[in-house]
């Protein structure tokens, strides 16, 4: 019998054969290695594919050289990612290679016919109040298959509702002390929060050219009017560029107004960071574009 040598135990650098990734170093650089050739950071990783994002990598170069530090650049880069226009990037041709996989039943077909196109300023409340549990129940996993699918957005609304008050009378402060006095109107009025839907851009190319079917509850073919409807929700690498610059003017005005009302608090300091990071995004596009 041959006897057989462990290897060494790897405690440095010196000894780590080449192509290996210690978990140190991995951490530390905080990258996605899908092959030997190919590391993405994680910051500018797409989170649809895993690719470099591309809206994100071009004015990269830039944003190094505004930012001071490692700190501010990832700061930069974590306003930005929070305002990329996803939806009209990459996410489109993902969930159009996805649908022809998709059902749609009666509830998703009047979501999809009823709900507001994407550049409204407020989505649609999904359930009316005086619907029962089931009906929204219902309603709100249609809601969400079709947010699954990427053909429609939900979130919250803050609505005022009214509810008939249960107590009739209260206890008041008067001049002369305290008295019982009974109410005149017995309506309660809450601010609440309920589920709001919206169309995505490929939700609303979708409705455009299967309304037909989505209305008289046809047989949906997923043909070749899903790769149309992608191609024009998606936009190119410049429009994007330019609704993120934008997005970041807006946000930079809008944080740097909250510093200046809350400067003596602790969140004027959160404010003023992260308009002083959309500040430095805004400034990288400009540049890129220069060049």
């Amino acid at each position: 019998m041959t006897a057989t040598t462990e290897p060494p135990a790897v405690t440095d650098g010196a000894n780590v054969p080449p192509g290996a990734v210690t978990h140190a170093a991995a951490e530390q650089h905080q990258t996605l290695q899908r092959d030997n050739h190919d590391v993405t950071s994680q910051r500018l990783m797409c989170h649809v594919d895993g690719a470099e994002c591309e809206v994100l990598a071009p004015i990269m170069r830039a944003l190094t050289g505004i930012c001071a530090d490692a700190t501010q650049l990832a700061q930069s880069l974590k306003v930005a990612s929070d305002w990329l226009s996803c939806n009209r990037c990459r996410a489109v041709t993902d969930a159009a290679e996805r649908l022809p996989g998709t059902r749609l039943g009666q509830r998703e077909r009047d979501i999809l016919r009823h709900a507001p196109l994407p550049d409204v300023k407020e989505a649609e409340v999904l359930c009316d109040s005086a619907d029962t549990r089931a009906c929204k129940e219902a309603m709100m996993r249609a809601a969400r298959k079709l947010s699954r699918a990427g053909l429609a957005w939900t979130g919250k609304k803050e609505v005022i509702r009214e509810r008939r008050d249960r107590k009739r009378g209260k206890w008041a402060n008067f001049e002369d002390g305290k008295h019982w006095y009974y109410k005149d109107d017995l309506t309660d009025r809450l601010r609440i929060r309920v589920v709001s839907v919206c169309l995505t851009p490929l939700g609303a190319e979708i409705r455009q050219r299967y309304l037909r079917e989505l209305t008289d509850s046809r047989a949906i073919r997923w043909d070749g009017r899903v790769a149309d409807a992608a191609a024009a929700a998606r936009q190119d690498i410049d429009t994007l560029l330019g609704a993120l610059k934008q997005e970041m003017r807006q946000h930079t005005v809008w944080a740097l107004g909250l510093t200046a009302m809350l400067s003596q608090t602790p969140a004027g300091k959160h404010f003023q960071e992260v308009g002083a990071a959309s500040d430095r995004v805004h400034r990288a596009i400009t540049t890129k574009a220069a060049i």
